[in-house]
């Protein structure tokens, strides 16, 4: 009787053990990625002021591009808010989440 109740307390072990290590995984996972981000707003609090080129797919609906060409003004740990020039030759503001950001490239 007792054989039977440690195979069932070991078949289940076995289990939950699978379930526990894809969860562990994607708990590591997650923490990367907020680290990551951390890491890149420290980065552009950096450029602060700089005329920078940014890749994003968020650049599309205000200039029809997927990077955008501009001052970067402020950002925090989720934000950026980028001064630039639009094809009317004005000057707008627009605000985007670092993590939309694919690229950043300083510009001279």
């Amino acid at each position: 009787m007792d054989w039977i109740i440690i195979i069932a307390l070991l078949i289940i072990y076995i289990s939950f053990s699978e379930e526990i290590k894809k969860i562990i995984k994607i708990l590591k996972k997650s923490e990367r990625r907020n680290q990551e981000g951390k890491g890149m707003s420290i980065v552009i609090q950096g450029l602060k002021n700089n005329k920078c080129k940014i890749n994003t797919d968020e650049a599309l609906t205000l200039v029809g591009s997927t990077s955008i060409t501009g001052i970067v003004i402020d950002s925090d740990e989720e934000w950026i808010k980028l001064e630039y020039i639009d094809k009317n030759k004005d000057k707008n503001i627009a605000v985007f989440r670092i993590d939309s950001i694919d690229t950043i490239l300083l510009v001279d």
